[in-house]
């Protein structure tokens, strides 16, 4: 039920190996053409015996227009009938002659000379399978050559290699009969390296390979030049090397090759970089619609054209004819000259970057070899923003948030890779690292210039960002993502830093970025966001002001108002938030200036911390006491366990450590607090301070209530027995709206802190009325 039939005819297409033809889509001809790929198809085969036999029918006779001679076909197959004794010699003759010059005799069974010139042998020792031989030991020598790259190319025979590689480059003679010897070491090491190392199962001994190849292509240019003809002409290589070595520690030794290459190269060829040479391509030519005559058409106007239904079908027939044969057009393109440029074309080509979308885990040295060019100097920063390395490598980062997608990502050509786990999250810090290089080295639109511009030798003219780099830097899911998803903030603020820069309208958008992005963010994933407005702020151009104002006092939502929000249901979110917040008053002090010019906020910030202190203090006691009775361990017991090599039964840890942190994490906000308040000349309130502000702030909001109470309780006993008690429950959780925000937060969070004191003891207490029970 589940063999379906097969047609010998497709074996040779649906079989593994061999060259196929294939059309892929060119974005720059804008139509397909046709190209030779490796036949990738599965190369594992199922043999099975079929329960009943199913007859082979024997192969056709062959025409007579075959043979090598003519004649009628009768007469041929009945020399006899010719008459005489001379038919039998004929015959004779013409069988000999079939047998040594491939007559109709030898012909007329195919499958038994084939038979005899490539006999069938047993593929295993149990002589079950049996194939013919000259696929048996294609077989045969593909397995060896794949188990000897598996398991031969071991760490001890990489090292090796590297060794002798080694030796050779020191043994090198000098001029030019060395450059002969460095070539033919350099193109065999680095052959072995890509062909062999880079599949086997052990690849750490690669990096002493790459090592050795290194001080070749740095002692001789022509063994560079050698090698990097290799790695840019060969594509599949390429990419093989630097994108689907699965081992990380050889692909960040072939980067490091590669930057090597690209190092000896660049200074040779960098007058020529932007270079191209023309060439023909032949492409297919789309066959022109045919369009059908309605049947019933005007007779009058076919007499007036002088037509008639023959000459339409006639038109019809040849119009058909001409769409069936396949036409052709000679297109002309272009192509660096350079082979510092021909790889870096083939590295930032579309077809190149989907491999890379799909080899996300692998692609952070692909990555790092484009930004350590792009590092190397203005020419080579100038040559990758020609080439759109910005806009390339955004389109792949955004993915379908691209402003490119529909245009690039034709349904059905292309199809965008999925990146990205939850456990495990894509590492774009060379990319965006990449990225804002290169967009630091475009000028802006403002009169003066960013102070992080890279500045191109003195007397070259800055270039601007092209519009479609222009496009994707400027949208606001780049940065939602990459501040959500924590990838390489400084990279990401050095962009914001370049482009805010005396422009209001990306500076607004900036703010509602940190905002909206630290209302909805973990304890845990604040640090980003206070990243990115460190160098925000720190831009010293006309806005300057404006940043500080609208991040600390801005409406409706600001970072305050934000860590304020959540102080109650979320300390510990308030609470890093906080920490984040005076790392960028203590490195920029007019932020400092700003936040402690109002006494409001700076009395809810202390008092924050300090019933912070108290409150994750008392949670460490009643954890503690909790985790004594479960019999959990400490990290520092699982920790010592460990160094002395013990086993611990109990791998929860105690709730205490996270309370001790909290209450060490507020301790160091107080201070940094108290020490940006002392530096300009003021002090914190302190712990009497605040209690007597409670207390005032109880008897005012008592007063308040009763003073309701009299101006809407005269409506009888309904009044005073129903709505009454409300209003006594509503003076408990003091009212938000009538009252001080800051003196309001005191009462509050000092009730709280009353009811986890009171649990604590409780907690406390019923562990001692269980060790007396013990007792």
């Amino acid at each position: 039920r589940v063999v379906s039939p097969f047609n010998p005819a497709d074996l040779r297409r649906e079989c593994f190996g061999g060259p196929r033809t294939t059309h892929e889509y060119s974005y720059a001809l804008r139509s397909y053409v046709e190209k030779s790929v490796p036949n990738n198809k599965s190369a594992y085969m199922l043999v099975y015996e079929r329960r009943s036999p199913m007859a082979i029918p024997d192969a056709p006779p062959l025409e007579a227009s075959q043979e090598g001679g003519g004649g009628e076909p009768d007469a041929q197959e009945n020399p006899a009938d010719d008459g005489g004794a001379g038919g039998d010699d004929d015959a004779a003759a013409k069988k000999a002659k079939g047998a040594d010059a491939g007559g109709r005799d030898a012909l007329a069974d195919p499958s038994a000379a084939a038979a005899e010139a490539d006999p069938l042998v047993a593929y295993d020792a149990s002589g079950a399978v049996q194939m013919c031989s000259s696929l048996a030991t294609s077989a045969w020598q593909d397995n060896t050559t794949f188990m000897h790259s598996l398991h031969v190319m071991g760490d001890e025979c990489g090292v090796f290699l590297g060794e002798w590689l080694a030796e050779a480059e020191r043994g090198l003679a000098g001029g030019a009969e060395g450059d002969e010897e460095a070539v033919a070491f350099a193109v065999t090491g680095f052959k072995l390296l890509a062909q062999v190392v880079v599949h086997s199962k052990h690849q750490s001994g690669g990096a002493a390979i790459c090592e050795a190849l290194g001080k070749f292509v740095r002692r001789s240019s022509a063994a560079c030049v050698a090698v990097m003809e290799i790695l840019a002409k060969d594509r599949t290589l390429m990419h093989d090397v630097l994108l689907r070595c699965p081992i990380t520690k050889t692909r960040q030794a072939i980067a490091d090759l590669v930057t090597t290459l690209l190092e000896v190269m660049t200074p040779l060829e960098v007058e020529r970089l932007t270079e191209m040479e023309t060439y023909e391509v032949e492409v297919p030519v789309p066959p022109p619609v045919v369009v059908e005559e309605e049947a019933d058409g005007d007779d009058d106007k076919k007499e007036k054209d002088g037509g008639s239904d023959d000459d339409s079908a006639g038109a019809r027939s040849a119009s058909a004819d001409a769409a069936s044969e396949p036409q052709t057009r000679m297109v002309t393109m272009e192509r660096a000259t350079t082979l510092t440029a021909t790889l870096l074309d083939a590295m930032l080509d579309y077809a190149t970057l989907d491999i890379a979308g799909e080899c996300w885990r692998h692609f952070r040295e692909f990555f790092l070899v484009l930004r350590r060019f792009a590092e190397q100097g203005w020419a080579e920063r100038a040559f990758l923003l020609q080439r759109e390395g910005v806009m390339r490598v955004m389109d792949l980062y955004l993915g379908t948030d691209s402003p490119f997608h529909e245009v690039l990502w034709e349904p059905g050509v292309r199809r965008r890779p999925a990146m990205g786990t939850k456990s495990t999250p894509v590492d774009w810090t060379e990319a965006l690292q990449l990225v804002s290089v290169l967009v630091r080295s475009c000028s802006t639109t403002a009169p003066r210039q960013p102070p992080t511009l890279l500045l191109p030798p003195s007397g070259e003219p800055l270039p601007p960002l092209s519009a479609d780099s222009r496009r994707v830097i400027l949208i606001k899911p780049f940065y939602v993502a990459s501040l959500r998803q924590s990838d390489n903030a400084d990279a990401v603020a050095n962009i914001i830093g370049h482009t805010a820069w005396e422009w209001p309208e990306f500076t607004k958008s900036v703010i509602e970025v940190i905002v909206e992005g630290l209302d909805s963010a973990e304890a845990g994933d604040v640090a980003p966001y206070f990243t990115v407005m460190r160098h925000f702020v720190a831009l010293d151009d006309s806005l300057r002001e404006t940043r500080t104002q609208a991040l600390l006092w801005g409406e409706p939502r600001n970072v305050l108002t934000v860590a304020r929000a959540y102080r109650v249901r979320y300390p510990t979110f308030t609470l890093a938030a906080l920490v984040g917040l005076f790392g960028v008053c203590q490195e920029q002090p007019h932020v400092g200036d700003a936040l402690c010019a109002d006494r409001d906020t700076l009395a809810w910030l202390e008092l924050f911390l300090r019933r912070r202190v108290a409150d994750a203090e008392a949670e460490a006691g009643a954890s503690a006491a909790a985790d004594d009775a479960a019999g959990n361990v400490s990290l520092t017991e699982l920790l010592a366990a460990a160094i002395m090599g013990r086993e611990v039964k109990s791998t929860v840890t105690k709730a205490t450590d996270a309370a001790e942190a909290q209450r060490a994490l507020a301790e160091a906000a107080l201070i940094d607090l108290d020490a940006l308040v002392s530096a300009r000349g003021g002090a914190l309130i302190g712990e009497e301070g605040l209690r007597e502000l409670e207390a005032a702030q109880a008897a005012d909001d008592a007063e308040a209530a009763e003073e309701e109470a009299d101006e809407g309780g005269g409506g009888g006993e309904g009044g005073a027995d129903g709505e009454g008690d409300d209003d006594d429950d509503d003076d408990d959780a003091v009212d938000v709206d009538d009252v001080d925000l800051a003196l309001a937060a005191a009462l509050r969070e000092s009730q709280e802190m009353a009811d986890a004191a009171a649990a604590a003891e409780a907690a406390e207490a019923a562990v001692s009325d269980d060790d007396d029970d013990d007792d």
